[in-house]
């Protein structure tokens, strides 16, 4: 999903909160380096490489999660119904996914 649903979702989970009093969290991931591999391997491999890690980002969070790409290689996770200790364990998981060796690093803000 694209930032421009992530707008939409967000707006939609702050009336609820506001509403039903319920919780939301919100992460953002922002894979570093990441032009590294647009400038050595080519801007298709870096588009595959941002499909593949969507992908491992939706394996390892909750179904009621969702994970979208906002731009460059910068995601957010909006983690309904959860705290920030809900949103803690969930990047946690998030970064689980990195091979070792891997030249990548990733960071979540909450």
């Amino acid at each position: 999903m694209n930032r421009h649903e992530a707008m939409k979702d967000c707006a939609e989970h702050c009336v609820a909160n506001r509403r039903y009093e319920t919780k939301f969290s919100c992460i953002m991931i922002d894979i570093d380096f990441f032009k590294k591999i647009n400038d050595t391997k080519g801007y298709a491999a870096g588009d595959y490489v941002l499909q593949e890690i969507s992908q491992l980002f939706k394996g390892t969070i909750r179904e009621t999660d969702s994970v979208y790409r906002i731009g460059g290689e910068e995601f957010l996770v909006l983690v309904p119904h959860g705290d920030a200790s809900n949103a803690a364990i969930c990047a946690v998981n998030c970064e689980k996914w990195r091979p070792t060796g891997m030249y990548l690093a990733v960071r979540q803000s909450m």
